[in-house]
């Protein structure tokens, strides 16, 4: 029964996303991505207040106080509308190559991607679940990077929608997401060259600990460094923020040049660099932080 009644929900979902992805194409097209965004903001904030007005409010997030949020039903409503903008963005990935669309998105650090395709060394993109993610591989495409994701779910999960969407993005015949079991073509893509994106934030796996500037630790895991090592990759981290409803910016950070990664020692000291370059838009933006991770409080001796 309750297989039936989520095979029925997942085919309505799919039925409604397809819908929405014709209509928002549409609109676009004929508005400008200007008016479009002013629709799109209008609609994403009667979605976000009808939502949490008639759902229970988010549960308080333990950990540092940085990452404590107002729970005012004005700030809920402005972070839901937010994630829902974002998600509308999935829509446009062939569009997002256009000028007026990159204008709204900033890529810094694309000199240190450039650099490693001029070395003919492939590059492993750590992330966290921080602000727009899911439009990472979309963005570093629209920008000229074959970006592929290492996906933590199975080829059923993404459905046809989100397959019609990897038709249409950029460098379509370079493959774009590989999930568990897929290693043999995770290494057949890093041997050509090319980047892939790995969260660090997931649980599970091997992991080891890293600490704020505040008596705070969490765990981190070590796949990226891993696999940067296994392929003599270079090693960095992505954060991605909206800095505005409609303004976002992408920050890439070089941590390592196809070093070698091969203790846990190594693991860690990486992890750690990780989290230091990570770290200051975790603090100023809290709020997209839409995967929070366990935390301890370091007792000091």
């Amino acid at each position: 029964m309750r297989r039936t009644i989520r095979s029925l929900k997942f085919g309505f979902s799919e039925a409604t996303g397809h819908g929405g992805f014709f209509f928002w194409r549409g609109l676009e097209r004929c508005l400008g991505i200007g008016r479009f965004f002013l629709v799109a903001r209008f609609f994403c904030g009667c979605r976000a207040t009808f939502n949490e007005i008639t759902k229970r409010p988010e549960q308080p997030r333990s950990g540092p106080a940085w990452l404590w949020l107002d729970g005012s039903l004005r700030a809920r409503i402005r972070r839901r509308r937010q994630r829902y903008l974002i998600h509308l963005l999935e829509s446009f990935p062939d569009r997002m190559t256009r000028p007026e669309w990159r204008a709204i998105c900033r890529l810094e650090g694309a000199e240190h991607l450039e650099a490693a395709r001029r070395a003919g060394r492939p590059v492993v993109l750590g992330f966290f679940h921080l602000g727009p993610v899911h439009n990472l591989r979309l963005w570093l495409r629209a920008f000229g990077f074959a970006a592929g994701l290492f996906h933590g779910g199975d080829l059923k999960s993404r459905g046809k929608l989100a397959q019609l969407r990897d038709r249409l993005t950029p460098f379509p015949g370079v493959p774009q997401v590989f999930f568990r079991g897929e290693m043999r073509g995770v290494i057949d893509f890093l041997q050509a060259g090319n980047i892939l994106l790995m969260a660090v934030d997931m649980p599970g796996g091997r992991r080891t600990t890293v600490e704020t500037d505040d008596g705070w630790t969490t765990r981190l895991n070590t796949g990226a460094a891993e696999l940067a090592n296994l392929m003599g990759a270079d090693l960095m981290v992505v954060t991605s923020v909206n800095e505005d409803w409609n303004q976002f910016r992408i920050k890439i950070s070089h941590l390592t040049a196809g070093e070698p990664l091969r203790t846990e020692k190594e693991w860690a000291e990486a992890n750690r660099r990780l989290f230091a370059a990570v770290l200051p838009d975790l603090k100023k933006y809290p709020e997209q932080f839409v995967h929070p991770i366990g935390w301890q409080q370091v007792t000091r001796p």
